[in-house]
Protein backbone atom coordinates (compact mmCIF):
# COMPACT_ATOMS: atom_id res chain seq x y z
CA UNK A 1 0.00 0.00 0.00
CA UNK A 2 2.90 2.37 -0.18
CA UNK A 3 5.97 3.26 1.81
CA UNK A 4 4.12 4.31 4.96
CA UNK A 5 2.56 0.88 5.37
CA UNK A 6 4.73 -1.21 7.67
CA UNK A 7 5.01 -4.93 8.16
CA UNK A 8 2.98 -6.71 10.79
CA UNK A 9 -0.36 -5.97 9.18
CA UNK A 10 -0.59 -2.31 10.12
CA UNK A 11 -1.93 0.20 7.62
CA UNK A 12 -2.68 3.87 7.29
CA UNK A 13 -6.21 4.84 6.33
CA UNK A 14 -4.85 7.48 3.93
CA UNK A 15 -2.89 4.78 2.03
CA UNK A 16 -6.09 2.82 1.41
CA UNK A 17 -7.91 5.96 0.28
CA UNK A 18 -5.03 6.77 -2.10
CA UNK A 19 -5.04 3.21 -3.51
CA UNK A 20 -8.81 3.31 -4.06
CA UNK A 21 -8.60 6.69 -5.79
CA UNK A 22 -5.79 5.38 -8.01
CA UNK A 23 -7.91 2.33 -8.88
CA UNK A 24 -10.86 4.58 -9.77
CA UNK A 25 -8.61 6.66 -12.01
CA UNK A 26 -7.12 3.57 -13.72
CA UNK A 27 -10.59 2.16 -14.37
CA UNK A 28 -11.94 5.46 -15.63
CA UNK A 29 -14.64 5.70 -12.97
CA UNK A 30 -15.95 9.21 -12.99
CA UNK A 31 -17.26 11.24 -10.10
CA UNK A 32 -15.16 9.57 -7.39
CA UNK A 33 -14.47 12.17 -4.73
CA UNK A 34 -11.73 11.66 -2.16
CA UNK A 35 -14.01 12.88 0.63
CA UNK A 36 -16.61 10.24 -0.27
CA UNK A 37 -14.00 7.47 -0.42
CA UNK A 38 -12.59 8.62 2.93
CA UNK A 39 -16.05 8.69 4.55
CA UNK A 40 -16.97 5.27 3.12
CA UNK A 41 -13.69 3.78 4.34
CA UNK A 42 -14.31 5.22 7.82
CA UNK A 43 -17.72 3.54 7.81
CA UNK A 44 -16.22 0.23 6.68
CA UNK A 45 -13.49 0.37 9.33
CA UNK A 46 -16.09 1.11 12.04
CA UNK A 47 -17.83 -2.11 10.96
CA UNK A 48 -14.65 -4.01 11.83
CA UNK A 49 -13.38 -1.87 14.71
CA UNK A 50 -16.63 -0.83 16.36
CA UNK A 51 -18.66 2.32 16.70
CA UNK A 52 -17.56 5.64 18.09
CA UNK A 53 -18.54 4.37 21.54
CA UNK A 54 -17.95 0.76 22.48
CA UNK A 55 -21.39 0.55 24.09
CA UNK A 56 -23.08 1.47 20.82
CA UNK A 57 -26.23 -0.61 20.33
CA UNK A 58 -26.16 -3.18 17.60
CA UNK A 59 -22.38 -3.30 17.33
CA UNK A 60 -21.30 -5.40 14.40
CA UNK A 61 -20.39 -9.07 14.85
CA UNK A 62 -17.34 -8.20 12.76
CA UNK A 63 -16.18 -5.82 15.50
CA UNK A 64 -16.65 -8.60 18.06
CA UNK A 65 -14.27 -10.79 16.05
CA UNK A 66 -11.46 -8.29 16.51
CA UNK A 67 -10.12 -8.65 12.96
CA UNK A 68 -8.92 -5.03 12.83
CA UNK A 69 -7.63 -3.11 15.85
CA UNK A 70 -7.02 0.64 15.97
CA UNK A 71 -3.49 1.75 16.79
CA UNK A 72 -4.23 5.46 16.72
CA UNK A 73 -6.52 7.87 14.88
CA UNK A 74 -4.97 7.14 11.47
CA UNK A 75 -3.36 3.70 11.76
CA UNK A 76 -4.93 0.29 12.34
CA UNK A 77 -3.65 -3.25 12.19
CA UNK A 78 -4.95 -6.63 11.14
CA UNK A 79 -5.18 -8.82 14.23
CA UNK A 80 -4.13 -12.43 13.64
CA UNK A 81 -4.82 -14.88 16.45
CA UNK A 82 -7.54 -16.76 18.27
CA UNK A 83 -11.11 -15.63 17.64
CA UNK A 84 -13.17 -16.96 20.57
CA UNK A 85 -16.23 -15.02 19.36
CA UNK A 86 -16.24 -16.90 16.05
CA UNK A 87 -18.73 -19.78 16.33
CA UNK A 88 -17.45 -23.13 15.06
CA UNK A 89 -20.53 -23.44 12.85
CA UNK A 90 -19.63 -20.17 11.10
CA UNK A 91 -16.10 -21.51 10.58
CA UNK A 92 -17.57 -24.70 9.06
CA UNK A 93 -19.93 -22.66 6.88
CA UNK A 94 -16.98 -20.66 5.54
CA UNK A 95 -14.90 -23.82 5.11
CA UNK A 96 -17.68 -25.33 3.02
CA UNK A 97 -18.07 -22.16 0.93
CA UNK A 98 -14.31 -21.97 0.40
CA UNK A 99 -14.15 -25.65 -0.52
CA UNK A 100 -16.88 -25.29 -3.14
CA UNK A 101 -14.96 -22.41 -4.76
CA UNK A 102 -11.41 -23.69 -4.29
CA UNK A 103 -11.61 -27.45 -4.84
CA UNK A 104 -15.23 -28.46 -5.40
CA UNK A 105 -14.48 -31.89 -6.89
CA UNK A 106 -11.91 -32.92 -4.26
CA UNK A 107 -12.78 -34.95 -1.18
CA UNK A 108 -9.73 -33.83 0.82
CA UNK A 109 -8.20 -30.46 1.61
CA UNK A 110 -4.83 -29.78 3.19
CA UNK A 111 -4.40 -27.88 6.42
CA UNK A 112 -2.21 -25.38 4.54
CA UNK A 113 -5.00 -24.52 2.09
CA UNK A 114 -7.51 -24.18 4.94
CA UNK A 115 -5.17 -21.87 6.82
CA UNK A 116 -3.42 -19.83 4.13
CA UNK A 117 -5.05 -19.97 0.69
CA UNK A 118 -6.76 -16.76 -0.48
CA UNK A 119 -10.40 -16.88 0.63
CA UNK A 120 -9.79 -19.66 3.17
CA UNK A 121 -11.25 -19.45 6.69
CA UNK A 122 -7.76 -19.02 8.13
CA UNK A 123 -7.08 -15.97 5.94
CA UNK A 124 -10.56 -14.48 6.11
CA UNK A 125 -10.73 -14.60 9.91
CA UNK A 126 -6.99 -14.02 10.50
CA UNK A 127 -6.80 -17.18 12.61
CA UNK A 128 -3.54 -18.49 14.00
CA UNK A 129 -2.59 -22.13 13.43
CA UNK A 130 -3.47 -23.21 16.98
CA UNK A 131 -7.01 -21.85 16.68
CA UNK A 132 -7.47 -23.53 13.30
CA UNK A 133 -6.22 -26.89 14.62
CA UNK A 134 -8.51 -26.63 17.67
CA UNK A 135 -11.50 -26.00 15.38
CA UNK A 136 -10.49 -28.81 13.05
CA UNK A 137 -10.23 -31.23 15.99
CA UNK A 138 -13.91 -30.41 16.75
CA UNK A 139 -14.84 -30.47 13.06
CA UNK A 140 -16.52 -33.88 12.94
CA UNK A 141 -18.80 -32.95 15.84
CA UNK A 142 -19.48 -29.42 14.58
CA UNK A 143 -20.29 -30.61 11.06
CA UNK A 144 -22.38 -33.61 12.17
CA UNK A 145 -19.89 -35.93 10.48
CA UNK A 146 -19.82 -34.13 7.13
CA UNK A 147 -16.14 -33.27 7.59
CA UNK A 148 -13.43 -35.21 9.44
CA UNK A 149 -10.02 -33.95 10.53
CA UNK A 150 -7.15 -36.36 9.92
CA UNK A 151 -3.52 -36.26 11.04
CA UNK A 152 -1.97 -39.44 9.71
CA UNK A 153 1.73 -40.00 8.99
CA UNK A 154 2.42 -36.27 9.11
CA UNK A 155 -0.33 -35.51 6.60
CA UNK A 156 -2.81 -32.98 8.02
CA UNK A 157 -6.01 -32.81 6.02
CA UNK A 158 -9.76 -32.52 6.10
CA UNK A 159 -11.85 -35.26 4.56
CA UNK A 160 -15.26 -34.31 3.19
CA UNK A 161 -17.77 -37.14 3.68
CA UNK A 162 -20.68 -35.40 1.96
CA UNK A 163 -21.53 -32.09 0.33
CA UNK A 164 -23.94 -29.76 2.11
CA UNK A 165 -26.73 -28.20 0.11
CA UNK A 166 -26.87 -24.41 -0.01
CA UNK A 167 -30.18 -24.49 1.91
CA UNK A 168 -28.68 -26.60 4.70
CA UNK A 169 -25.66 -24.28 4.78
CA UNK A 170 -27.87 -21.21 5.20
CA UNK A 171 -30.00 -22.90 7.90
CA UNK A 172 -26.90 -23.82 9.91
CA UNK A 173 -25.50 -20.31 9.60
CA UNK A 174 -28.86 -18.80 10.59
CA UNK A 175 -29.02 -21.04 13.68
CA UNK A 176 -25.46 -20.10 14.68
CA UNK A 177 -26.10 -16.39 14.34
CA UNK A 178 -29.45 -16.58 16.18
CA UNK A 179 -27.59 -17.99 19.17
CA UNK A 180 -26.13 -14.51 19.57
CA UNK A 181 -22.78 -15.45 18.06
CA UNK A 182 -21.86 -17.83 20.87
CA UNK A 183 -19.58 -20.73 20.02
CA UNK A 184 -21.31 -24.06 20.49
CA UNK A 185 -18.09 -25.87 21.33
CA UNK A 186 -16.51 -25.08 24.65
Amino acid sequence: MGSSTSSGGSFLKQDIVAALLKLAQERGWSRVASTTVDRDLQCLLRTYIGGRGSSEAGESILAELGLIRPIDKHRSRLSRGRKPNLPDSVFVFCLNEFWSEFAESQNTMSFENTAYAPGSPGRVFLLDEDDIVDRLERLEQTSAGEFVWSETAGLRQIIRKQIRSKDKQRAILHDALSMGGKSEAA
